[in-house]
């Protein structure tokens, strides 16, 4: 596994990539988190950004008022614009400075596994206001409950690379249901806690699916003739296994932590 402090400035190297490829969360997420809230009076926090995509289901229904902590000044640019009062803040969230009790609603997407344990929950918990609202999300590239025929085939790639995991096998987290309640808990700040787990699938080209895997950690990882080689190999697996067309099942774990008022 890639380590922490490595996995902040592990996605910046294929920025692009990463904004034109990665899928963005179900809509659901978003409808459920604002219930309570206003979007035109609410506002955001974005923990580990990236290039804003799980901000966007609430810029699209209206919240303008979005602050985005991202460490890797690499994705800036696509952050800039992404709402009509975004303010970013180029910073770890261990080191950025928030005012407490300054956010209705704060969002981590598929980047909560990057931050350090022990402070996370209690210091998120912090920046908001009472009944404010905290959402964890994961888009995992896995459905255990289904077969994922791109992944079986294109499994060698990756066993040729040493010490490499598929973004399939990675634990990121999302699905440790038992602990991710704990650290809501703990805090003792929680009037509701909701779990949910939304099942899709998603389909590539094989150009998209090469601007898809390029923004995985473990290709960043690469020297750039082994990145370029395992993407090569993907697209050519793609190509003239599944007709240049392939299928990912998708899993996504929300929890959607309310504090009491």
């Amino acid at each position: 596994m890639i380590s922490r402090e490595d996995g902040r400035s592990a996605f910046g190297a294929a920025a692009r990539d990463y904004d034109d490829a990665r899928p963005p969360y179900p809509a659901a997420i978003y409808q459920h988190a604002l219930r309570g809230h206003s979007p035109a009076s609410s506002t955001l926090v974005d923990v580990g950004a990236g290039n804003g995509l799980a901000s966007l289901g609430f810029i699209d229904r209206g919240l303008t008022d979005v602050t985005f902590v991202e460490p890797d000044s690499r994705f800036l640019p696509f952050l800039e614009g992404r709402s009509a009062q975004a303010r970013i803040e180029n910073s770890t969230f261990e080191d950025v400075e928030l005012a407490p009790s300054s956010f209705d609603l704060a969002i981590v997407g598929t980047a909560w596994h990057w931050l350090e344990p022990r402070d996370r929950m209690p210091r998120l918990a912090s920046l908001l206001r009472p009944g404010g609202t905290i959402v964890l999300v994961w888009n995992l590239f896995r459905d255990d409950d289904k077969r994922d025929d791109f992944h079986d085939a294109t499994q060698w790639i990756f066993d040729e690379l040493p010490g490499q995991q598929t973004a399939a096998d990675r634990p990121l987290g999302g699905l440790e249901r038992g602990d991710r309640m704990t650290e809501f808990v703990m805090t003792g700040r929680f009037v509701s806690v909701s779990v949910d787990i939304y099942r899709w699938s998603l389909k590539l080209t094989s150009s998209g699916g090469r601007a898809l895997y390029a923004g995985f950690s473990p290709i960043q990882k690469l020297t750039p003739e082994r990145r370029d080689w395992a993407l090569g190999q993907l697209v050519d697996v793609a190509e003239r296994e599944f007709g240049g067309v392939v299928e990912r099942h998708m899993t996504t774990p929300c929890y959607i932590g309310t504090l009491r008022p």
